[in-house]
C-alpha cells in the first residue's frame, strides 16, 4: 500500500514543528498570509541562488505593532551578508505594502549537514545536475549520513529520467529503520527537484533520528 500521509504533517507538535507561526479567524486574511509566506520563501531562494537553505520559518506578531520574523536554517552563512538581507527586506516591504513595522532576519547555521534532510536533498540535487551517476550519489550519501551517531535509518528516493534513460522510473535505497507509521518517532522529511536536460528529477529523503 502506498504512502498516504505526509510525514511532517503527521508529526506536527510532536517531533516536528510548524514552519509558519500565525493564525487568523478571518478567511481572507488567512489566504493572504498564506500567499505572503509562499512569496517570502520564494523571494529568499531567488536572492540566494545557491541551494544552501534547509528551512525558512515565518513568525508574525500582532501587539502594539505588526512584526514579522524570518528564521533561516543554512549550512553557509556567508551568502547572507548585510547587503543581501537589506535587499530581501526591501523587496518584502514592497510586496507586503509596508504593513509590518519590523521585518527581521535570524540566521542559524547548521553544524551537522548530514543530520538535516533539507540540506541533504539540496546536495543530491546539485550532484544530479552535475551529471553524477544516481547510484553513486545515493551510496555516497548513505555512507556520509551513517557516520553521524544519531542516525537510526535513512531512505532516499529519486524519480524521473535517471541518467537520461528513455523511460522515467523510481529508484530508492533504505538503510536502517524508518518507521513512518509511528507518530512518536523523530522523522525528518524533505523534497527537492533537480533540473536536467532530460527533465526534472524528483528527490525525497526521510531520516529517522534518535529522540
Amino acid at each position: 500500500m502506498g504512502q498516504k500521509i505526509h510525514p511532517i504533517g503527521f508529526r506536527l507538535s510532536t517531533s516536528n514543528n510548524y514552519q509558519s507561526f500565525w493564525y487568523s479567524k478571518i478567511r481572507k486574511k488567512y489566504i493572504k498570509y498564506l500567499k505572503e509566506d509562499n512569496y517570502i520563501r520564494q523571494s529568499i531562494h531567488n536572492q540566494i541562488k545557491k541551494r544552501i537553505i534547509s528551512h525558512i520559518t515565518i513568525s508574525r506578531i500582532y501587539k502594539k505593532s505588526k512584526k514579522i520574523y524570518i528564521y533561516i536554517k543554512t549550512n553557509d552563512i556567508r551568502f547572507f551578508s548585510t547587503k543581501i538581507r537589506e535587499k530581501i527586506k526591501k523587496d518584502l516591504t514592497i510586496i507586503l505594502s509596508s504593513e509590518y513595522e519590523i521585518i527581521d532576519f535570524k540566521i542559524f547555521k547548521i553544524q551537522k549537514v548530514y543530520l538535516d534532510s533539507g540540506l541533504i536533498v539540496n546536495l543530491i540535487a546539485d550532484q544530479i545536475e552535475k551529471r553524477i551517476h544516481f547510484k553513486r550519489i545515493m551510496n555516497s550519501m548513505l555512507q556520509k549520513i551513517y557516520k553521524e551517531k544519531d542516525i537510526i535509518g535513512v531512505k532516499i528516493l529519486l524519480a524521473g529520467r535517471l541518467n537520461g534513460s528513455e523511460i522515467a522510473r523510481t529508484e530508492w535505497v533504505l538503510r536502517g529503520s524508518v518507521p513512518l507509521q509511528t507518530i512518536e518517532k523523530n522523522i525528518q522529511y524533505s523534497t527537492a527537484e533537480a533540473n536536467t536536460i532530460f527533465g526534472i528529477i524528483g528527490i525525497k529523503v526521510w531520516i529517522s533520528k534518535k529522540d
